[in-house]
């Protein structure tokens, strides 16, 4: 913005000398503000045409570095490191690499060799408008329609004219390539109008009693494939709700719908009975405390990660022992590329701190995706026994693909393709005798052969 100001204010100056000069110029011959005035038009047009091509090419490397700066940033990732050498990675990734800067530097020669044109093109409108003007000057001359006097001033006079006019182009190219800058930095803010509709966005309900789907639908960007197919689904803070079903279901979609992570393609979400667009988006999505599957920790404390800023000592307490999470130290800090006393978790460790985050955090609704994926059977009982104590007044949604998991849910909903396939509480399933039930029995099986296969060795 504030390039943009000087560069206006650049032009705005240059415009008053601009109206000075021609008015000298035109004085001695008309001919004379022609010609300058003409090569500074095509000069104009000429750099604003190459800064759109400039824009182009940046827009066109854009992807590549970011694939490029994801290669070397995993390259060198610890948490690589495993996988990295078991599976001899490294040949792959500079394939990748080597790929990847190779179009880079296809596109850079393409950007280089358009400026140098257009460098080139300036060059000979500059040689084309100082040769006509020093003929007309010669020619004014010659006629002895001014002396040598007048000739030296007037030649001084064009010089002096066109630098000025060279700095109007460039600064006019300079508030033209601001002003598209700032264009993109305010559609990407919404600055222009999200002042506006936050003003007429209404203030979230005190309690959020329910929250329900209607006919709603969502596929990914570039996909006609419907992950969630015309859903129709209420959740209430009066019951436990379960969500099962294999993988692909579109179980964690259905999370980041619900708590305004994502939005649908089609249909809507209300809460208590209002259509969410019509609160700000912002504090929709703060009423959420959520576990998802991909966990990320901060190079902070065990307590600070936990908290995500000053910790209430007897609330983080408490959510580290519902979490299950005892026995560390919670001032110890993680990242051990930034802190070399830094500790690493374990999967487990990592997912109670991720249950003792979304536990500690005050809010009206709780999503957990798969919190039991990594956890011993101990853990997942100590969840289980204290689940109803941290989601009670609370619009709670439980997910996994083990449908032994959430036997202690009052409702379970079987999500397949995208839609409801069967609602109900375990026992109604089972009797139901269907998809659920066979899902079940399947499950247990396995896991009875596992058990067994273990004693067995």
């Amino acid at each position: 913005m504030v390039a943009l100001l000087s560069a206006v204010a650049d032009v705005a100056c240059g415009m008053i000398g601009l109206l000075v000069y021609i008015s000298v110029l035109s004085s001695l011959h008309w001919a004379l503000a022609l010609v300058v005035t003409v090569s500074y038009l095509v000069t104009y047009f000429l750099n604003i045409r190459a800064a759109g091509k400039q824009r182009y090419y940046r827009d066109l490397l854009a992807p590549m570095q970011r694939r490029i700066a994801y290669i070397v940033s995993k390259a060198g990732a610890a948490a690589c490191a495993k996988d990295m050498r078991i599976f001899r990675m490294s040949g792959w990734l500079f394939e990748k690499y080597d790929r990847f800067a190779a179009q880079k530097d296809s596109v850079l020669r393409e950007s280089e060799t358009a400026a140098c044109q257009n460098r080139r093109m300036n060059a000979i409108v500059h040689f084309l408008r100082d040769t006509a003007t020093y003929l007309c000057l010669v020619y004014l001359y010659m006629r002895y329609e001014m002396t040598v006097a007048d000739f030296v001033f007037y030649v001084s006079l064009t010089a002096s004219f066109s630098g000025m006019l060279s700095r109007i182009a460039e600064g006019m190219q300079q508030a033209h390539k601001c002003s598209l800058d700032v264009a993109e930095l305010t559609d990407f803010l919404c600055l222009s109008k999200e002042a506006d509709r936050r003003k007429e966005k209404r203030p979230l309900p005190q309690e959020a009693e329910t929250i329900e789907f209607l006919n709603v639908s969502y596929h990914y960007p570039g996909s006609g494939h419907l992950i969630i197919d015309h859903l129709n689904l209420k959740l209430s803070r009066a019951e436990k709700t379960g969500i099962v079903g294999l993988n692909g279901a579109g179980k964690t979609t259905l999370a980041l719908l619900l708590s305004g992570l994502l939005t649908p393609t089609g249909g809507r979400i209300l809460l208590n009975g209002i259509d969410i667009t019509e609160f700000d988006p912002q504090e929709y999505i703060a009423m959420f405390s959520a576990v998802f599957q991909e966990i990320s920790v901060l190079p902070m404390t065990i307590a600070e990660n936990i908290a995500l800023g000053e910790a209430d000592s007897e609330r983080l307490k408490k959510s580290v022992e519902d979490a299950g999470l005892t026995g560390l130290d919670l001032q110890k800090r993680f990242i051990q590329e930034i802190y070399p006393d830094a500790v690493s978790l374990s999967g487990g460790e990592m997912q109670k701190l991720a249950l003792a985050r979304a536990i500690y955090k005050p809010s009206k609704c709780l999503i957990l995706d798969e919190p039991t994926a990594a956890l011993d059977p101990i853990a997942e009982q100590n969840l289980y026994r204290h689940y109803n104590q941290f989601s009670d007044g609370k619009i709670s949604l439980f997910i996994s693909h083990r449908l032994a998991s959430t036997l202690f849910c009052d409702r379970i909903i079987l999500l397949e393709n995208g839609k409801i396939a069967e609602s109900g509480s375990h026992k109604e399933l089972m009797e139901r005798g269907g998809k659920y039930r066979e899902l079940f029995e399947t499950q247990r099986r396995n896991y009875q052969r596992e058990e067994l296969r273990e004693v067995c060795l």
